[in-house]
């Protein structure tokens, strides 16, 4: 078994719903689900890269 498919067994299908929210305050996404979360990854991994190069070797767990 494939990293993919061990992830899937784990976490089973991503649903993700926003007719609620729509539906009761007229909310509209700016971005598609997809757009976001490439988004939320590169502006990780920025962060990541500028701790590492201001020598921090490690991200502090609060």
């Amino acid at each position: 078994m494939g990293k993919a498919e061990e992830l899937e067994k784990l976490t089973g299908p991503l649903l993700v719903d926003s007719s609620k929210i729509r539906n009761l305050l007229g909310w509209k996404a700016l971005f598609t689900m997809e757009e976001g979360l490439r988004e939320t990854v590169y502006r990780l991994d920025s962060q990541i890269t500028i701790h590492r190069l201001r020598g921090f070797s490690q991200i502090k767990k609060r």
